[in-house]
């Protein structure tokens, strides 16, 4: 390669990789079923109605409910998104929160589209439709 080829070729690379790193993390662009690691903000903003991996920190605004095997609660990030914890009992067990408790989940993000949004595979045996473990962390114990 001549030097002014070369120059340019090393230049993109900067550029390329930050695409990269966006496609990945993003779950990259508008896929249904998109797999890797990505926010509440960065799956509501592409539009997914799955993320495999999303790990979020937020803060309990509602009482927990039990409903059958599941815990459930709503939850608001720090950009003030309203989400609901979807936790399932027979699978880990249940987290002591109550509203304005911070806590940390990891697993799946849902958008059903009739405007309910949620994490959900919150445990650490996976199941039919839960491919990555998840967990809760909450006052320094991991729920899982």
């Amino acid at each position: 390669m001549g030097g002014g080829r070369l120059r340019w070729y090393l230049a993109g690379w900067p550029a390329a990789l930050l695409l990269l790193i966006s496609i990945t993390t993003c779950g990259g662009g508008q896929a249904p079923a998109a797999a890797g690691a990505c926010d509440l903000e960065c799956a509501l903003q592409t539009g997914q109605s799955r993320v495999d991996s999303v790990t979020v920190t937020a803060i309990v605004i509602s009482e927990p409910q039990i409903s059958g095997n599941h815990e459930r609660a709503l939850l608001k990030d720090p950009a003030g998104q309203v989400f609901e914890m979807d936790q399932n009992t027979t699978l880990a067990p249940p987290v002591p929160v109550r509203p304005g408790d911070r806590l940390t989940l990891h697993g799946q993000f849902y958008n059903d589209g009739g405007g309910r949004i949620g994490i959900h595979c919150l445990h650490a045996r996976t199941s039919r439709g839960c491919p990555v473990p998840g967990w809760i962390e909450y006052q320094g114990r991991r729920y899982q």
